[in-house]
């Protein structure tokens, strides 16, 4: 039974730590860990940058994915090499889910102009601390995690890399959920 309940929690959610991660941070959710943070402001926001570690797996997925729903979109990983590539299993379970990531060549912050218009938006919210020490403060960006609005409230999405294709499927239907929300609000925003 435990080697049933193991799995399904690596195919669901990365793993068991990975698990135990989402939980803790959903419930400082709850507690409204997040409720403090300045609302966005839409009208502001010309592009969205998908921030992870390697920009191999997430990042370029969720960066591809906003190009196919039309919205302006970059990525960046904060510990990456620009000699990696996309991870195979990455690349072949987007083109499963009519996501190209065939194009993205990695790139780290420096290899990525950032601008005011800028929203950054993050997989696991431990990288905002990265981020203070990569991103000079003057450019004033705006920083969330991604899953803030995917459904449900998934504040961290774990890394995939290396993790079963099934759980590739689980973390990009979490960005697909939260991409899609975040596109139309910014499309709302944008046109009032």
């Amino acid at each position: 039974m435990l080697r049933e309940v193991d799995r399904w929690l690596a195919l669901r959610y990365g793993g068991k730590r990975a698990w135990l991660r989402l939980i803790g941070e959903r419930a400082a959710h709850a507690a409204g860990r997040y409720a403090g943070l300045d609302p966005i402001d839409w009208t502001g926001v010309a592009r969205l940058v998908f921030v992870c570690s390697g920009n191999i797996c997430r990042s370029p997925y969720g960066e591809a994915k906003a190009r196919s729903l039309g919205v302006l979109a970059a990525s960046f990983g904060l510990s990456a090499d620009a000699r990696s590539a996309v991870d195979p299993r990455a690349r072949d379970v987007a083109a499963r889910r009519g996501v190209d990531l065939s194009s993205h060549r990695v790139r780290g912050v420096a290899e990525i102009r950032l601008s005011p218009n800028d929203l950054l938006l993050l997989f696991e919210p431990s990288h905002a601390a990265v981020l203070q020490s990569q991103v000079p403060a003057e450019l004033c960006v705006q920083v969330r995690p991604l899953g803030l609005w995917s459904s449900p409230v998934c504040p961290y999405i774990h890394d995939p890399f290396g993790l079963d294709e099934r759980y590739f499927d689980a973390c990009f239907a979490r960005i697909d959920s939260a991409v899609a929300r975040v596109a139309a609000l910014l499309r709302d925003g944008q046109h009032r």
